[in-house]
């Protein structure tokens, strides 16, 4: 049976990168994965008929019928946040992890992907009863940077274009 994975893009220049990164580290996996706006996938959704395959969002639904709606098409409902990074302090990740509690801590969040033990740690204070559900995965965004196929910038290519520049990572 072919595994199912839809990823819901929010913001395309944010977070494309790192879809494609976990996309290229699955293709050998057997999975069949669709990839498109949060709009084009509840399109696809819509039309299934039963609950299959594991959701990415970037952010949990802002209204619990959302939450239903997903549950009615896949088995699966998972976060990966990629606004988290390894500047936030403590009290940055706890502000961010505090504005979506009310959203996070029900019953239809399968999974929250984070990007290291901190996270984790901090996760599992504010939401003690889903601990279970916090996995650290890495930063998809920053670990394609060292997949040489899937990224790949040529700086004369740059150059070229832009003449003289300083490139800043933001």
């Amino acid at each position: 049976m072919i595994k199912k994975i839809y990823i819901a893009v929010e913001i395309k220049k944010r977070e494309l990168v790192g879809d494609l990164h976990i996309i290229d580290s699955l293709l050998d996996s057997n999975y069949e994965i669709t990839i498109g706006s949060k709009k084009s996938i509840n399109f696809i959704l819509n039309y299934k008929k039963n609950p299959d395959g594991v959701i990415l969002l970037t952010s949990p639904p802002e209204k619990m019928k959302g939450y239903k709606f997903l549950k009615s098409k896949v088995d699966k409902i998972t976060i990966l946040d990629p606004e988290l990074s390894p500047a936030l302090t403590d009290s940055e990740i706890k502000h961010s992890f505090n504005t979506v509690k009310p959203l996070i801590d029900n019953k239809f969040i399968d999974g929250f992907y984070v990007i290291g033990q901190r996270y984790v740690s901090i996760f599992k204070r504010i939401f003690p009863k889903r601990k279970k559900k916090v996995i650290s995965t890495g930063w998809p965004r920053i670990d394609a940077w060292k997949n040489k196929k899937l990224f790949k910038i040529n700086s004369n290519i740059l150059k070229k274009k832009y003449g003289k520049f300083l490139l800043f990572s933001s």
